[in-house]
């Protein structure tokens, strides 16, 4: 990856509306990405040279999330053909998990599209762990966009996706060990369900956390979902300014068709009971007030 070419990783735990965020930044026409017909044929080895006109494109009826589409994509299945360290480390990625094979790698990897693609940005979504010093090492230039949302709501979000496999434990969670500390307190709570996923809430977002270098340096942006819902265009110019791409106006169109649907902004107060949310609540107290959300 030549240092005139930005990458921008957008980044968050998990069901805190990075995929929204990522979606909108695509619609910029300099901005490249992985589709999931590339992840979706990866034997292929698709490089994307057509995704951004296409996805500029298509009516917005073929992109949108829950049906049939065409949109941009976290590629597990594509990247994971090519290196098993990316899509399910039981521990968040360190600069030290970098060996030179891995670094030639992924700079390989986005280079090619990067050129194939012809753009003046290549940006790439994951969630899960911050993975964040694993890629700043690979890639010193690179920014990263990290979409944080409540974290009462993304608990809530977990316990509906028959993904989360929390439901399995925490001894066959992709997560990691749990704690001594929280698994101490969760069994002694009766090892409930809702409280394991505040904990799986709070492990993650800590792994945010830890890169006070690279916010202040000016390579890490922290945005909150809630800010994206209630003013997309004003916040996706501040993700746009912070990544050295133009806003121009076939891009202010593109955001201006863009339908926002915010009535799950809050859902958990009604998706779960008072006591649920007040269980959250206590074991994620610190992290909800760091970002302003109590």
């Amino acid at each position: 990856m030549s240092d005139e070419t930005n990458l921008v990783f957008m980044v968050g735990t998990g069901r805190c509306g990075s995929t929204l965020a990522h979606e909108l930044l695509c619609r910029n026409e300099n901005v490249g990405f992985i589709s999931n017909i590339d992840d979706r044929f990866g034997a292929l080895d698709l490089k994307g040279r057509y995704n951004s006109a296409v996805y500029r494109n298509l009516p917005f009826s073929f992109t949108l999330k829950g049906r049939v589409r065409f949109a941009p994509s976290e590629a597990y299945k594509l990247i994971s053909r090519k290196t098993g360290i990316y899509a399910e480390p039981f521990r968040d990625l360190q600069k030290g998990d970098v060996t030179p094979w891995q670094r030639q790698l992924w700079r390989d990897f986005f280079h090619i599209r990067n050129q194939r693609q012809e753009c003046t940005v290549f940006s790439h979504k994951y969630t899960g762990w911050s993975r964040i010093g694993y890629f700043a090492e690979i890639f010193p230039n690179a920014r990263f966009v990290n979409i944080v949302r409540d974290g009462r709501a993304v608990c809530n979000s977990f316990l509906q996706m028959p993904w989360w496999d929390g439901y399995s434990g925490p001894y066959k969670w992709i997560y990691g060990i749990l704690p001594d500390e929280y698994k101490e307190r969760w069994h002694a709570g009766g090892d409930k369900f809702h409280e394991l996923a505040a904990y799986c809430w709070k492990i993650l977002i800590n792994s945010y956390s830890t890169h006070h270098d690279l916010l202040q340096s000016g390579r890490l942006l922290e945005v909150r979902y809630e800010d994206l819902l209630d003013d997309h265009i004003g916040v996706m110019r501040d993700i746009c300014a912070f990544s050295n791409i133009t806003v121009t106006e076939k891009f202010e169109n593109q955001l201006s068709k863009q339908k926002i649907y915010s009535s799950r902004k809050n859902s958990y107060q009604y998706d779960l009971e008072p006591w649920q949310v007040s269980d959250i609540e206590e074991i994620i107290a610190p992290e909800l007030q760091r970002y302003a959300y109590i």
